[in-house]
């Protein structure tokens, strides 16, 4: 118990009474969960888009080397006005669809095609 309370409430409920305390108490965090649940969302929507800065933290890459992917359109982005802006989860699978395989990988894509030429 809390050190700063010194009191006790004792109360007495019927069935009916305590069904209505413990249903308004779920009312209230379940309303509490779904606002922190927005908040959540809304923060994340915000950190989805991404400046010319960020993105060059992100991809490790100088600013030039960036604006050059864009004129070239390899590189996933916005334009409004002057300013360029890029979503995360789209330069996230940007960088995805770069990838190499390991030779293991690519032993096992030789070993799966190699059964299906054999059925």
């Amino acid at each position: 118990m809390n050190q700063n309370h010194n009191s006790m409430i004792i109360l007495q409920l019927d069935g009916d009474q305590l069904k209505e305390t413990i249903e308004n108490a779920l009312r209230r965090v379940l309303a509490e969960k779904a606002r922190f649940t927005e908040q959540s969302k809304t923060q994340n929507d915000q950190k989805e888009l991404l400046s010319i800065d960020e993105v060059s933290e992100l991809l490790n890459l100088a600013k030039p080397t960036i604006y050059g992917l864009t004129s070239r359109r390899e590189l996933p982005f916005f334009k409004t006005g002057k300013k360029l802006y890029f979503k995360r989860s789209e330069l996230l699978s940007w960088i995805e669809k770069g990838k190499h395989k390991t030779i293991e990988e690519t032993v096992d894509d030789l070993r799966l095609e190699t059964k299906r030429k054999r059925k």
